[in-house]
């Protein structure tokens, strides 16, 4: 594969630390930027106005969960695609 001409953002939310840094590493050796939040509001409130080109979200988050997320995200003009952990 070759690296992307201009770097595109996947945002992983999942409040495991670790499984975010795996993650992030697997991504980046793709040439994609990453950011990484524990819980869906502070995604939804860090992407006020633009959103990432791809979320990674664990299904089974505290208090919003990854469906949560997804929903909310639905009502938007644009949501980004989702994999679902």
């Amino acid at each position: 594969m070759e690296p992307l001409q201009s770097k595109q953002e996947v945002a992983i939310v999942d409040e495991d630390l670790e499984f975010q840094a795996r993650m992030r590493d697997l991504i980046c050796a793709q040439g994609f930027n990453v950011s990484g939040f524990d819980d869906g509001e502070s995604l939804l409130l860090a992407y006020q106005g633009s959103l990432p080109s791809c979320l990674v979200l664990n299904l089974d988050l505290p208090q919003m969960s990854g469906l949560d997320i997804q929903s909310q995200l639905r009502m938007l003009p644009y949501a980004p695609p989702v994999i679902m952990v």
